[in-house]
């Protein structure tokens, strides 16, 4: 019936100007929604190496890196961007 994204992988420096900072690593996983398109650990990652787990109407920093989800999606922030 079709083709959709299953899953999306994020890896991104915290850094700011001249300064390095921390590497984050995270997942979207859509085999963790449920019939409601929620799902308590959709978004799993490492910010250095803490741990993060992150379900519908959450946000994470991480250095200058903010992480929100919405209902079942998930967006990525940095000054940059």
């Amino acid at each position: 019936d079709g083709s959709f994204i299953t899953e999306v992988h994020i890896v991104a420096e915290t850094g700011r100007k001249g300064k390095e900072g921390e590497l984050v690593h995270a997942t979207f996983w859509a085999n963790e929604l449920n019939d409601f398109n929620t799902g308590f650990n959709m978004l799993t990652g490492f910010c250095g190496k803490r741990a993060f787990f992150l379900g519908p109407m959450r946000s994470f920093s991480c250095g200058n890196l903010v992480i929100q989800t919405k209902h079942s999606s998930a967006t990525f922030t940095t000054p940059e961007w």
